[in-house]
């Protein structure tokens, strides 16, 4: 049975108290993979529902908001800041955890952080509307790199993640064997990062290796990316089911 943080715990219950007395819309910080996991988790002990949403449907950290009505997207306070280098010619090439570690390095606190695409050494990262400005108006350089920061419409179509479509074989449509042939694993240490909470099927905390996987559903592994498996092709002869997936 899946374990929840007694603190994030106690935190979200207190936000889903008061969206159910006061009548309004209570959001969250970002949460990551883990947290929403608990939340789904806690759902049925909740007094109201939650919708979830990062700025992007491609988003994995997103905030939650607790409403006994649907909540739109656009009422959420999520921003997106682009931050770009100030001379493409003389910048180095940047990655995620320099942007990411420069806009910690401003105080910022993680949760107040969503996802972060990179395009063309630019990046485009998603933040509490607070923190857009705040971002904006203090960071000027990332990994000695000088950098302007403005606020964007959202993020482009080029810098989100591009799902390639794979064919690979597998024993069953268990979690372990499609992990192993995704990411060119062993059984046993696809098994491994199961057991060791590192798994998520639709943002839901894998708790069996031997989980057989829904078509459609969206599996992400901690430190290897994500995949959506999307069925049985083919058997072959030797009785192995030769699927189809997306990995990101």
């Amino acid at each position: 049975m899946q374990q929840t943080d007694a603190h994030f715990a106690a935190q979200t219950e207190e936000a889903a108290r008061r969206a159910d007395r006061g009548g309004y819309v209570v959001f969250t910080s970002f949460l990551n993979m883990a947290q929403i996991s608990d939340l789904y988790a806690m759902r049925n002990k909740l007094p109201c529902p939650f919708t979830l949403f990062g700025g992007h449907p491609a988003c994995e950290r997103k905030i939650a908001a607790f409403y006994d009505a649907p909540v739109d997207e656009g009422t959420f306070p999520i921003a997106c800041v682009r931050i770009s280098p100030r001379s493409r010619k003389f910048s180095q090439e940047l990655t995620h955890r320099d942007f990411l570690g420069s806009v910690l390095g401003l105080g910022i606190k993680r949760e107040t952080v969503g996802d972060i695409f990179i395009c063309d050494n630019a990046a485009y990262v998603f933040c509490t509307d607070v923190m857009a400005e705040y971002i904006r108006n203090n960071l000027s350089c990332v990994n000695r790199t000088d950098v302007s920061c403005e606020i964007a419409d959202g993020v482009p179509d080029e810098a989100l993640p591009q799902a390639k479509e794979q064919f690979v074989n597998v024993a069953s449509d268990r979690l372990d064997a499609l992990l192993a042939a995704v990411y060119h694993l062993s059984r046993s240490q696809a098994a491994a990062l199961v057991t060791q909470g590192k798994v998520f099927i639709d943002a839901r905390l894998a708790l069996s290796p031997s989980k057989e996987i829904p078509e459609g559903s969206v599996v992400s592994a901690r430190g290897f990316g994500r995949f959506r498996y999307l069925g049985v092709e083919k058997t072959t002869r030797k009785m192995r089911l030769g699927v189809r997936v997306e990995v990101w």
